[in-house]
């Protein structure tokens, strides 16, 4: 009796859910089923004309069973609120972490209705399936709290609801738990967009169910929501007073090198590398831990250096099959679409589709098939630690480091997947009547290895972390690391 009263719980949330917040529809316009239809329909010519992974997870009657669920739910006036929804559920099936609409480069329409959402006031994990507070901007609100309800609504149920809305590759979970969580990372993180969406308030106050650290009962507490530009304020400030990377010595042995992210832009990346090589030569350092924790990806060429520090001799290049769905953009699409690069509206590719339909493209760095070698080497021993933020260029150095067994793996699973991603190019579409820009990746890499599963990367060592561990600051990894080390 109490899994089935569960159950009618859990199934009226869900349809609670599908209502629009009252902050988002205030003033936002009512589009109406034939603007909607032709969005979807121009949406759908687009994927089928460009996106090269659209049946890497999904067969074509899958797909065409998707396009059908979007377009009868866009059979009604919509706000931008329940539109922007619908796309992102329907481009989150396609099961492409770079595919869907874009957190950054929508217009001030959608942008206002949907993305400047009030944020709950703190930063959290997700230990499981439990919401620890890992950050916290109220005074009433410790770390390492743990989130029991949310304006009454279990936790678990929340996570549910939200899986199945966040772009991921594949089949990887651990990548769609990571994205849910919310760490200062973005500007915007999908939680901030999809919890209020689907879970809608008055945008004002938020009521907790929270267990404290060393509390003896669970208490109710209600806080103010935090407005987006608060938010903004704070990710801001921090970001100017942190710096790119770091390199630091915990011991005489031991290097840590801290890689956040790989988006590099136009600093002397590869100067901070050889300076860091240097050092750790000169201080004849035996051990390197390389941090990718929270890095997402970046330029695949700062992953080639470092192999060029780390092996003794050449490697040929990451053997990825790269293909493209078509030779030459649509003229019909082209009114809809932009991009950095004029050259991806016309692939160099081989004369004939496989049997998918994709073309093989002739990449610039196909002469360059080995990896250089970069001095001073490190020959000592390669710890990364990973986590399921880690994909595209990042996931491919892990793996590589794996597949050469130069190294071990610490932490948590990572994002990614080992039959290859989409992404290197994109074309941004965007839907005349909605104006809701979607990103569409144009290449896609497949592996060359046979029956790779469907799936992330596995730790060597896998590192759990305790609210506990939170609560008091302690890094569960770098903790479990050392002990390993022996220090």
């Amino acid at each position: 009796m109490r899994v089935y009263c569960r159950r009618i719980l859990f199934s009226l949330i869900l349809a609670l859910a599908c209502l629009v917040p009252l902050w988002a529809d205030e003033a936002s316009p009512v589009l109406s089923p034939s603007v909607l239809q032709a969005d979807a329909q121009l949406l759908r010519d687009a994927l089928q004309a460009l996106h090269p992974g659209l049946y890497r997870y999904n067969s074509p009657s899958q797909i065409e069973a998707q396009f059908q669920q979007l377009q009868t739910r866009l059979r009604t006036s919509q706000s931008v609120a329940q539109a922007y929804l619908a796309f992102a559920t329907f481009t989150a099936q396609l099961k492409c972490s770079n595919t869907g609409p874009d957190f950054t480069n929508q217009p001030d329409n959608v942008r206002q209705a949907v993305l400047e959402a009030p944020r709950l006031p703190f930063y959290f994990r997700w230990l499981g399936e439990r919401m620890v507070v890992s950050r916290s901007f109220n005074a009433d609100l410790p770390v390492g709290s743990q989130i029991l309800r949310v304006n009454g609504v279990p936790v678990e149920q929340i996570l549910q609801v939200l899986l199945p809305l966040v772009s991921a590759d594949g089949h990887n979970d651990a990548q769609r738990f990571g994205l849910l969580e919310v760490q200062g990372r973005h500007l915007v993180e999908p939680f901030d967009v999809y919890w209020p969406l689907r879970f809608p308030s008055d945008g004002r106050q938020v009521q907790l169910s929270v267990f404290k650290p060393n509390a003896s009962h669970i208490q109710q507490i209600k806080l103010p929501l935090q407005r987006a530009a608060e938010r903004a304020a704070i990710r801001q400030a921090d970001n100017a007073a942190g710096g790119r990377w770091q390199l630091q010595f915990p011991s005489v042995r031991l290097a840590w090198l801290q890689m956040p992210t790989w988006d590099v832009g136009d600093w002397d990346w590869r100067g901070f590398l050889q300076q860091s090589f240097q050092q750790i030569a000169d201080r004849q350092s035996t051990e390197l831990v390389i941090d990718l924790r929270g890095n997402e990806g970046g330029l695949d060429e700062v992953g080639e250096s470092l192999l060029g520090y780390l092996v003794d001799q050449s490697i040929p290049r990451q053997s990825m099959q790269t293909k493209v769905r078509y030779q030459q953009v649509p003229m019909s699409l082209r009114p809809h679409l932009e991009t950095a690069d004029p050259s991806f509206y016309r692939w160099n590719t081989v004369a004939e589709p496989d049997a998918q339909g994709l073309f093989a493209l002739f990449s610039s760095q196909s002469t360059l098939s080995q990896i250089p070698l970069l001095s001073p080497s490190f020959r000592g021993r390669v710890i990364l630690l990973v986590d399921a933020s880690n994909r595209a260029a990042s996931f491919l150095f892990a793996l590589r480091i794996r597949e050469l067994n130069r190294g071990l793996l610490f932490g948590r699973p990572t994002g990614g997947n080992l039959r290859g991603s989409n992404g290197g190019a994109f074309m941004f579409l965007r839907l005349p009547g909605s104006g809701i820009e979607i990103d569409i990746p144009l290449v896609a890499s497949f592996s060359s290895k046979p029956d790779q599963a469907d799936a992330g990367l596995l730790p060597d060592v896998t590192v759990s972390t305790s609210p506990q561990q939170v609560a008091a600051g302690r890094d569960a990894e770098w903790e479990m690391l050392r002990r390993w080390l022996g220090r």
